[in-house]
């Protein structure tokens, strides 16, 4: 640091600009110190710098009543708070008026009821109107101008598009979260064609096809592989599918019903066998142990192969007539080692054996006791 006197007048336009821009006292002391150390010049202290700009920036009161339309006009087409004071600024500037600054500016919007937080988040209203766009395959800009034009119309501020992207995640309607949701849905499918050694392209190839006719922008090559890859999919992996490995698959999933996640880590653990999340799904869907169907033929089958097992079921016990609705689903899983949809399951179920049914309803079951009627006879005799 110098020890020449520090002359900060030469700094006077940088100290307006500073000003103008929306800097805070001690943001200006500290940029202007670093001028005067440059220059050799003995730093000065808060006191000062505020004395000077009384003393040589004493420009006239700003009149913020004079700029209260130009702040409304910015607001309303959806400008930034420091955008607005900037603009403010020069105009202050111009007019010979003092700069004012950034919670200066936030209090009179305040008290003049500018609500603008409101108006730039309250599009609720135009969710219809988006959902319209994205229907008709515009693009984010053009959906803004749209929201734009019509609050504009409604005597309403415009919004700004990092506020539209966030409507559009809160909504469940952006890219990523769409993409997300149909790989979400298309998860079975998926690994189903990859255990058939479907090439990954045609798989992506045949997912945009679909999603093309919900308007939808197609799913990138990135988006899918990282999918895959979260589903257990790494080609690198090798793991030698033997009986006992199947049969230890088969065991689990029949007995417990446990997901891929839980039927690695039972077999790795318990078990004792190298596995992998491939070579789980891949047995999985090469021996009939699917958790959805695909197509109406498939369910058909589902369901009939169950009943089967109801029917033969029958011919050895009757234990099957007294089991409930999520009971019924357990048991032919078990022991039929057919996973049925439980609701269809039930239902057909009911039909066969309505007086089954209708003896477990609420209401219906009758134990003995001391007000049964076998009990009164006891006690008479």
């Amino acid at each position: 640091m110098g020890n020449k006197r520090a002359d900060i007048s030469s700094f006077r336009e940088l100290i307006q600009d500073l000003i103008r821009e929306g800097y805070r006292q001690e943001e200006i002391l500290s940029k202007v110190n670093t001028q005067l150390d440059a220059q050799k010049q003995r730093a000065i202290g808060l006191r000062t710098l505020q004395g000077f700009i009384a003393k040589s920036l004493s420009s006239h009161k700003p009149d913020l009543a004079g700029v209260r339309e130009l702040v409304q006009t910015l607001i309303h087409e959806g400008s930034r708070q420091s955008d607005i004071l900037r603009i403010v600024n020069e105009q202050l500037s111009a007019n010979n008026q003092r700069s004012i600054s950034l919670s200066t500016l936030k209090r009179n919007i305040r008290d003049w009821g500018f609500n603008q937080r409101t108006h730039q988040t309250d599009t609720n209203s135009l969710r219809e109107l988006v959902q319209t766009c994205l229907d008709n395959g515009d693009k984010t800009r053009e959906i803004l101008e749209h929201v734009n034009t019509q609050r504009r119309a409604q005597n309403e501020c415009a919004i700004t598009v990092r506020t539209l992207q966030k409507r559009l995640k809160d909504w469940g309607l952006d890219r990523k979260t769409q993409h997300a949701r149909i790989l979400r849905e298309s998860g079975e499918d998926i690994s189903e064609l990859l255990v058939q050694d479907i090439p990954l392209a045609t798989i992506r190839r045949s997912i945009n096809e679909a999603i093309e006719e919900q308007a939808l922008l197609p799913i990138s090559e990135y988006a899918l592989s990282a999918h895959v890859k979260s589903l257990g999919f790494q080609p690198q992996e090798r793991v030698r599918i033997t009986d006992e490995l199947v049969d230890c698959v088969r065991s689990r999933f029949f007995s417990y019903g446990l997901s891929d996640s839980s039927l690695l880590r039972d077999i790795q653990q318990y078990d004792n066998l190298p596995c992998s999340a491939y070579a789980i799904r891949k047995i999985r869907y090469q021996n009939g142990m699917k958790r959805r169907c695909r197509t109406e033929e498939e369910r058909v089958s589902v369901l009939q192969r169950g009943l089967e097992f109801i029917e033969s079921d029958l011919q050895r016990s009757n234990v099957i007539l007294d089991l409930g609705r999520e009971s019924l689903s357990h048991y032919v899983r078990q022991q039929g080692q057919v996973l049925v949809p439980r609701n269809p399951l039930y239902n057909i179920y009911r039909e066969i054996f309505p007086e089954e049914v209708q003896r477990r309803t609420p209401g219906n079951f009758r134990e003995p006791g001391p007000n049964s009627s076998g009990a009164s006879t006891d006690m008479e005799n």
